[in-house]
């Protein structure tokens, strides 16, 4: 490299860290709020480069990562007792697979803010998958508390409180039929906080198969708010078959048809030819549907 080369290249360096000691000073300079979301764009940028990587993304990931990471630890370095950047920053790290720092940050930003619901949530979430489930349903009721006009409170509650069924059995003292309704409930309550949002109403239709004593025109009625949503063409296809399914159960085998003939893609075919063979046997009288599980939980179905 020539004398000139060399002169240019460590000009180029200090002007670099220049720029950066520069935008790191006029960030610290900006109002709290501002500099929150300064560290959120950046962490957006991220997550978005992460989901979707360019080739050149591929070869900055961890550098981008890392200033992430500084943006975060500075800002909470100026604003230790700021909560929404606590979990924020506890989110990423758990992003990194940092779970023991991330639990660090989420417990102080309930030191910061007891009455943090996202704190609450994501704090319970992490406990229940360390296996501390009693503690971790402690912490999502608070969250449920705290905010109750948010969807997802109920339905992470709900989800983690019917998967561990056992462990809510000791905390609460509910026998399982009692789980499997306030379950139904509560996801009851996330769809209809959050109408048009597919994930909540097909978790409240589905437990209608769990339920000791399904109301099965309240599982029709569940289904058939399903596709009032905005679905691709493989989730309304779905819905159409336990529509179907639901129908069979009650004996409406012409309405279960003309919605088994809704599914006409490809993907759909063997949950399709499924429940056709299912409603011809019991048109015929061939299958015992009782009980209401049993035959059910047989058909295979390419989305359970």
């Amino acid at each position: 490299m020539t004398p000139r080369g060399r002169y240019l290249l460590v000009a180029g360096v200090f002007v670099i860290a220049a720029v950066i000691w520069w935008r790191g000073g006029v960030v610290a300079m900006l109002p709290v709020d501002l500099q929150y979301i300064h560290c959120l764009v950046l962490d957006g940028q991220l997550k978005r480069a992460r989901a979707n990587p360019s080739a050149l993304d591929r070869l900055w990931l961890g550098l981008r990562s890392r200033r992430v990471e500084q943006t975060y630890r500075r800002f909470l370095d100026r604003h230790p007792d700021h909560a929404p950047a606590r979990v924020a920053y506890g989110n990423f790290l758990a992003d990194e697979d940092r779970e023991a720092a991330a639990l660090r940050e989420w417990e102080a930003a309930l030191a910061a803010d007891p009455r943090s619901a996202v704190a609450h949530n994501n704090l319970g979430q992490h406990l229940i998958h360390r296996g501390q489930i009693a503690e971790g349903l402690e912490h999502l009721e608070q969250a449920m508390a705290l905010e109750p006009q948010a969807a997802v409170y109920y339905y992470t509650w709900a989800s983690a409180m019917f998967a561990y069924r056992q462990d809510t059995k000791r905390k609460y003292g509910w026998d399982t039929d009692e789980i499997t309704e306030r379950a139904l409930a509560a996801f009851r309550k996330a769809r209809d906080l959050a109408p048009q949002d597919f994930t909540y109403s097909n978790a409240y239709a589905e437990m209608f198969y769990f339920t000791p004593r399904p109301n099965w025109e309240e599982a029709y009625a569940a289904w058939r708010f399903c596709l009032n949503q905005p679905l691709d063409e493989l989730d309304r296809e779905r819905t159409c078959g336990r529509l179907a399914r639901v129908c069979m159960h009650l004996r409406r085998f012409d309405e279960a048809a003309r919605w088994l003939a809704e599914m006409k893609s490809e993907p759909s075919r063997g949950f399709r030819e499924a429940l056709e063979r299912k409603r011809l046997a019991l048109l015929n009288g061939a299958v015992d549907e009782s009980p209401a599980l049993n035959w059910m939980r047989a058909v295979s179905d390419p989305a359970r």
